[in-house]
């Protein structure tokens, strides 16, 4: 019974593991989704291969072979982007003036600084003469009327500290006669004190007296009164006579008033009128020298408020601020290079307004692609890892780059949101190393990130490692075994079962190590229904 396991060629004689291992390097790894299904295929490939081998009656397998050679495994992942440059600037211009030159072609070299066109500024010009002389002029009379406000101030700060403040010093002179006047009243009343007191009590006596009068003289009026009401003569004349000395008594003591009266009025009144007058005049004296002193200091805070407003007049900052504004705008009307590089883009023109986005100026030496990657590859990779670019316009050749950046968030859409439709892909950065040749800015590359690199080492196909009776990891080595000679029995190949630790994996291959391995042996690539010590023939050796 023969067991046939097809191995592949292409014409110019490239065997399935060289071309699996070329694709490899460009292929994205498929994570273990795609390793079950591999096995699920190793596994219908092995049913039949095990009902052919029963249907044909042959007793000796047939095996595809892998040749056991030491080199390098690589695992990485494959993604596409487009080259833009690592620095680039917009130049925009924000003037209405119109542009009178373009000094610059799409494809030059320029260097910061440089001028890339010139605006029309003579109205600018105009506007900041004009700005100029009025800023000069605001400033002088700020400086002239700060000065003035400080001399008034200074000099009326002198004068009511020297005490020659004219109206605090009239007010202080008033002061000061009406004192002595009030004084000498208060002087001249306390020297005829004695006198006004007696002339007091004579006055007060007598008007007790005729007080006393008056309402005897009232009584007896009521009892004539009541006589002449009554009807009795006698008891009338009586009462009247009663009557007439009061009335007498009473128009004495009037009199006798009226005179202490005139004799207290004759003393008191121009001694009392006169002290009088004098306190008013002092009490007058004094309001106003207060008053004089509450007006003084209001117009020296008055004098200081002026003082500040002279200071604040001097901030001049609102034209200064418009100023500096038309010497930017005129400083804008020449454009220059913000950056040193090629200019990529030209769209000022010539006669047109120079405002909008003018200039595009790119580093076309340092370049980068931006890509996105896959959520489920991005937790490989790393800032720093390497990168190889080819791009279709160049052919086969490659160029070195490094993960610069990747992104802390996924791809939003416009409206900020994760992009849910697929998988989310995070956006990435390859910084190219050193200055490639032949590479533009805008190109569609093809790229592998290398996330991991081993030297020397041993690899087979998936399909090759199973699993022996004690669960390990094991390959079929092919070994020949026994001697021809013209009598004995001739040498086969037997298959012979290997423990290896397995290491670095790719999307076809994985690391093989065990003391036993050595360079040049020949591996099962498919160890399906292989026992240990079977004999074996391999595939590609069978004719017909």
């Amino acid at each position: 019974m023969k067991l046939q396991m097809i191995g592949r060629s292409d014409p110019q004689g490239q065997s399935s593991l060289e071309k699996t291992k070329e694709i490899a390097r460009f292929t994205t790894r498929r994570g273990r989704g795609r390793k079950a299904v591999l096995l699920l295929a190793v596994l219908v490939a092995a049913g039949g291969i095990f009902w052919r081998v029963r249907a044909s009656g042959e007793s000796v397998p047939q095996v595809n072979v892998t040749e056991l050679s030491r080199g390098e495994l690589v695992r990485q992942i494959s993604l596409t982007g487009r080259l833009e440059s690592e620095e680039s600037a917009r130049v925009y211009s924000n003037q209405s003036e119109s542009v009178q030159a373009v000094l610059v072609r799409v494809g030059d070299r320029v260097e910061e600084g440089e001028i890339l066109a010139q605006l029309d500024g003579q109205e600018l010009e105009r506007d900041l003469g004009l700005q100029r002389a009025a800023f000069a002029k605001s400033a002088r009379e700020a400086e002239l009327n700060l000065e003035a406000s400080r001399e008034e101030y200074d000099n009326m700060l002198r004068d009511l500290e020297s005490g020659s403040y004219t109206e605090l010093v009239k007010a202080n002179q008033n002061l000061n006669r009406a004192m002595k006047k009030y004084t000498e009243a208060r002087s001249d009343f306390e020297d005829h004190r004695d006198e006004l007191d007696h002339a007091d009590e004579e006055y007060d006596y007598l008007d007790r007296k005729m007080t006393r009068t008056k309402i005897e003289m009232d009584r007896a009026q009521d009892a004539y009164d009541a006589a002449v009401r009554e009807g009795d003569s006698e008891k009338a004349e009586a009462a009247r006579q009663v009557l007439s000395e009061k009335e007498a008594a009473y128009n004495e003591a009037r009199d006798n008033w009226e005179k202490a009266y005139d004799d207290k009025s004759e003393v008191y009144n121009p001694i009392t009128i006169t002290y009088r007058d004098a306190r008013l005049s002092y009490l007058e004296a004094m309001e106003d020298q207060k008053l004089a002193e509450r007006d003084a200091q209001r117009t020296l805070d008055s004098l200081k408020r002026k003082v500040e407003l002279g200071e604040l007049g001097q901030d001049l900052s609102s034209q200064q601020a418009e100023l500096e504004r038309l010497q930017r705008s005129l400083a804008d009307c020449t454009v220059k290079a913000p950056v040193s590089g090629v200019v990529t883009a030209v769209y000022a023109k010539e006669g047109m307004p120079g405002n909008g986005l003018l200039f595009v100026i790119e580093d076309t030496d340092r370049l980068r692609v931006r890509t996105e990657v896959k959520e489920y590859d991005v937790a490989s990779l790393q800032v720093g890892m390497e990168s190889i670019v080819k791009s279709d316009a160049l052919g086969d050749q490659s160029f070195e780059g490094r993960v610069s950046r990747i992104a802390p968030a996924s791809v939003k859409d416009a409206n900020g949101e994760t992009k849910t439709e697929n998988s989310a892909s995070y956006e990435t950065e390859i910084s190219l190393v050193g200055a490639p040749q032949g590479l533009r800015i805008g190109m569609k590359v093809r790229l592998n990130v290398v996330l991991e690199r081993r030297e020397g080492v041993f690899s087979v196909p998936y399909e090759a490692v199973t699993t022996g009776p004690d669960g390990k990891s094991v390959i079929y080595l092919l070994q020949q075994e026994g001697k021809t000679s013209d009598s004995g029995d001739p040498s086969h190949l037997v298959a012979r079962a290997v423990e290896v630790e397995t290491g670095m994996e790719t999307d076809f291959l994985i690391e093989v190590r065990s003391p036993q391995l050595q360079e040049g042996d020949q591996v099962a690539s498919d160890p399906t229904g292989l026992l240990d010590g079977m004999a074996v023939t391999i595939a590609d050796q069978m004719v017909g």
